[in-house]
């Protein structure tokens, strides 16, 4: 949604390209940090919305068609009717980007124009995560928000809740219970400082319409 505007790259660039002190690590940080914010005024601006900005873009674009109608050979009127369309064509593809990815749809692409499926989907995956009722061990179903709540909390304690501390397991007992152990190499690697190309390769190999979780900046 935002790499198909005019504006957004420019906007990336020149947030990358302020300079801040410290490792390399710290620099990333920051400009990541303050990428973000610039990101929410950039997506205030542009796509807050979405949807009423493609209604008031289908009737500029209806208007400027029937003006161009009576008038076809105006100049003017068609420019303007082409920027309306392609203002709407924007638009259109910004919104649907935009359910797509809040339905975490991959394997739909997005020239399928299906807006009304992913808006139902997202809708969908709200439902599906809520958890209306439960069965029992003996087979009873419990409804309802608090009596669910209380279930589960009577189902772990039953599960993890104990009546007294828990004897100190021998280090010996539990080295030798561990089969797979890392090799000096392997600690070797794992204690290595991280190297700008493997952030690069992780920040790039993010998938299309995915973005870092929101505690890493």
């Amino acid at each position: 949604m935002w790499m198909d505007h005019d504006e957004f790259m420019p906007l990336v660039k020149k947030v990358w390209d302020q300079n801040s002190g410290g490792c390399p690590m710290y620099q990333l940080c920051c400009k990541l940090r303050k990428l973000k914010q610039e990101l929410k005024l950039f997506n205030m601006a542009h796509f807050s919305n979405i949807s009423d900005r493609v209604k008031d873009a289908k009737n500029e674009m209806d208007k400027a068609q029937q003006a161009l109608h009576t008038a076809h050979e105006n100049p003017i009127l068609c420019m303007r009717e082409r920027e309306a369309v392609h203002k709407y064509a924007s638009t259109v593809r910004a919104e649907e980007s935009f359910f797509k990815q809040k339905a975490r749809i991959q394997w739909l692409s997005l020239g399928d124009q299906n807006t009304s499926y992913f808006h139902k989907s997202v809708n969908g995956r709200q439902n599906r995560n809520k958890l209306l009722s439960l069965t029992r061990e003996d087979g009873e179903v419990v409804e309802g928000h608090e009596a669910v709540k209380s279930e589960v909390i009577a189902y772990f304690h039953r599960v993890l809740g104990v009546d007294q501390m828990p004897r100190v397991l021998n280090e010996e007992v539990m080295e030798s219970a561990i089969n797979l152990k890392l090799s000096s190499t392997q600690q070797h690697v794992l204690a290595q400082d991280v190297t700008r190309e493997e952030i690069k390769h992780a920040m790039f190999s993010l998938k299309e319409q995915q973005s870092p979780w929101s505690g890493w900046l």
